[in-house]
């Protein structure tokens, strides 16, 4: 099994969100958390990272040794 963990920067953003995205965003963590290769692979100065979309936001996360690292979520226009 997939372990993950997630970053300060993470933390952060995810407590102030509205609880309906909090549970979408729950959601994709566990979709993530099982096939770690669902995102989209992003390109340099990005590279070994990975985009998820959910809603309006992207979640950008690392998949090395069997281990996610979820690093940070922001609005499409705002993320890269």
């Amino acid at each position: 099994m997939t372990s993950f963990s997630t970053t300060h920067k993470w933390d952060k953003k995810f407590v102030k969100l509205d609880l309906r995205t909090k549970k979408v965003v729950l959601k994709k963590i566990d979709k993530i958390v099982e096939n770690p290769l669902l995102g989209k692979p992003l390109h340099k100065p990005l590279q070994n990272r990975y985009s998820e979309r959910v809603e309006k936001l992207r979640i950008i996360y690392k998949y090395l040794a069997g281990h996610v690292t979820f690093l940070y979520f922001e609005d499409r226009g705002h993320v890269y």
